[in-house]
């Protein structure tokens, strides 16, 4: 006799360079975890954004000290660096597929912000990424994903989260300016930052 399937999980895996997380990060992601229809958010941190070639990141190993410390004790929340392993651009299509291969238990929704949205049809095999997990489009800086053009024909639901207007470009800018964060970031990402003397030039 053949073992029992494992339970179906909804997952929704919430991807960025997470440079540095925040409180809004983990705003939504506590939101999303709350969602009877949701068992877990999987933070997945990008090796390298692909439409960011230039984008200089604090080391991966930093950041992902960063996430764990954020979720730490934070129920509904792993943090997984599949992306860190991989060499080379870290594409969403690819890691879909390999999540689905290795827990085909899981049905993976995917948590983008309207500013991601808007580039869409410049992701890899933008079609295959919806037929692999639905799309969760959230709101940011006043933009409504229902105005948003993304470039290619794919369904998608507004996410049910905060809008959160907090952003790690300008965390980073504070920092620069030496300007106090510690209301935009948990305290143990404070901590690390402070410690590693991250984004101050």
């Amino acid at each position: 006799m053949e073992a029992a399937r494992a339970e179906r999980r909804r997952v929704a895996v919430f991807g960025g360079t997470f440079d540095p997380p925040h409180v809004g990060h983990l705003m939504i992601a506590r939101e999303l975890a709350k969602r009877p229809d949701v068992d877990e958010v999987l933070w997945m941190l990008a090796r390298k954004p692909p439409h960011k070639p230039n984008q200089r990141t604090a080391p991966a190993g930093l950041r992902l000290q960063m996430v764990l410390s954020a979720t730490d004790g934070v129920e509904g929340q792993v943090v997984s660096s599949m992306e860190l392993a991989r060499e080379g651009p870290s594409y969403t299509v690819d890691t879909l597929r390999r999540l689905r291969a290795e827990h085909p238990e899981i049905d993976p929704v995917l948590i983008l912000g309207v500013d991601q949205f808007a580039e869409f049809s410049a992701w890899k095999e933008p079609e295959e990424v919806t037929r692999l997990a639905p799309l969760w489009v959230s709101e940011r800086d006043g933009r409504d994903p229902a105005d948003v053009d993304p470039g290619v024909d794919v369904e998608w639901t507004l996410a049910p989260v905060p809008r959160v207007d907090v952003s790690s470009s300008e965390i980073r800018r504070r920092i620069r300016e030496k300007k106090p964060i510690r209301h935009l970031v948990p305290r143990g990402v404070a901590a690390i930052i402070e410690r590693e003397g991250l984004y101050r030039g």
